[in-house]
């Protein structure tokens, strides 16, 4: 079966699952001696049975991997069940076309559209028995919550191999759980609390990659906005200029006032960059629950308000506590105003306590407390 060449790619290139064969899968456990028989007598079909399966785990998002899996996985429980050699071969062959049609169907799909698996609870997982989930809530409804309440989470705040990794530890304390062990209740609780440190440990560490990430993708973005920026200006201004009957250059005035803005603004950027990264390190731990793309652009966005902030009331000469370097080839400016916008976007506070400050000569030693404030 060949799928869809772009979503192939993909795959090989960010191949984070296991190929867990279908002899693995949970459901078959209890039967593997019937498995193995019968997977001996119909040798070809189950190789390309299994390879179904494993190319679902590889292809295929959470849900959709689930229902093409338990296609195969209830069409060979039936298999098992039948006592006549051409029946069981019909059940596993309408199987195999059933599950070849789907997992070509979503995986086209995914590819095109960027499919995202929906958030779904315990009860809608395909490996858990429902039926028995719902006896067993009814009577520890504390831990088997906990479960259900992680088994949410863990699709909103982990990824990849973590994912699958927290969602079995669930299934498998279910699974046990179904058979009424000696002390059902302790070991809900027990395992219910070892799902929520590996959930709270994975997921931290998945929102520090996630904010990293967001912050070096906003500096990638920051430098094409404001290169945009600079080329809309210029032809705004020539805009003008020309609508004026003016054809002369623009004035180096007003190229040097734009390339200020602009420099101190990526500045910010980058000084927002660094301040997070450094107090993200040191902190031990972070709510992994509001962290996002959104929360990093914000940083950005913010070391961008505070730089052009300082630079309209450094340059309007309404903060005098630093002189503006006034050179022919404007490479000093070019320096001054990328560090004013670091210092603005690496630390607020500074930001904040420079601009209430009097407009007399700066103390060397209270302007560094203010810094390292």
């Amino acid at each position: 079966m060949i799928l869809p060449e772009r979503a192939s790619m993909r795959r090989r290139l960010l191949r984070w699952r296991t190929a867990k064969p279908l002899r693995d899968d949970s459901r078959l456990r209890s039967r593997l001696p019937e498995y193995d028989e019968l997977s001996r007598a119909h040798r070809p079909i189950f190789e390309r049975l299994n390879t179904i399966y494993v190319e679902a785990r590889l292809y295929l998002h959470r849900q959709d991997r689930n229902d093409c899996q338990k296609i195969i996985v209830d069409a060979v429980g039936a298999a098992l069940g039948a006592t006549d050699t051409a029946k069981t071969a019909d059940i596993v062959t309408a199987a195999e076309d059933r599950a070849r049609a789907f997992l070509q169907e979503r995986a086209e799909w995914q590819t095109h559209w960027g499919g995202r698996s929906r958030i779904t609870p315990l009860r809608e997982d395909s490996l858990v028995h429902d039926g028995r989930l719902s006896t067993l809530w009814k009577t520890y409804p504390g831990p088997v919550g906990e479960l259900n309440k992680a088994y949410l989470e863990a699709q909103l705040y982990l990824r990849g191999r973590d994912l699958d990794t927290c969602l079995e530890m669930i299934r498998s304390t279910i699974h046990v759980a179904e058979d009424k062990p000696e002390n059902t209740q302790q070991m809900l609780e027990k395992e219910a609390g070892r799902v929520k440190r590996f959930l709270n440990e994975r997921a931290e560490q998945t929102a520090r990659r996630l904010y990293a990430t967001g912050l070096y993708l906003g500096v990638a973005i920051s430098a094409v906005v404001l290169t945009a920026v600079a080329l809309i200006a210029i032809a705004v201004i020539r805009l003008f200029l020309s609508l004026r009957g003016d054809n002369q250059e623009i004035p180096s005035e007003t190229l040097s006032a734009l390339r200020d803005v602009l420099v101190c603004i990526g500045g910010g950027a980058a000084g927002a960059v660094v301040s997070t990264i450094l107090r993200v390190s040191n902190t031990d731990r972070i709510d992994y629950r509001v962290v996002t793309l959104r929360t990093a652009a914000f940083r950005i966005v913010l070391g961008w308000l505070f730089a052009a902030a300082l630079l309209f009331l450094i340059d309007g000469s309404i903060v005098t506590v630093f002189n503006v370097p006034d050179d022919d080839t404007g490479v000093k400016a070019f320096f001054f105003w990328g560090g004013v916008g670091f210092l603005g976007g690496f630390n607020e506070v500074w930001a904040r306590n420079l601009v209430t400050r009097s407009g007399s000569a700066p103390d060397p030693g209270g302007a560094k407390t203010q810094q390292l404030s």
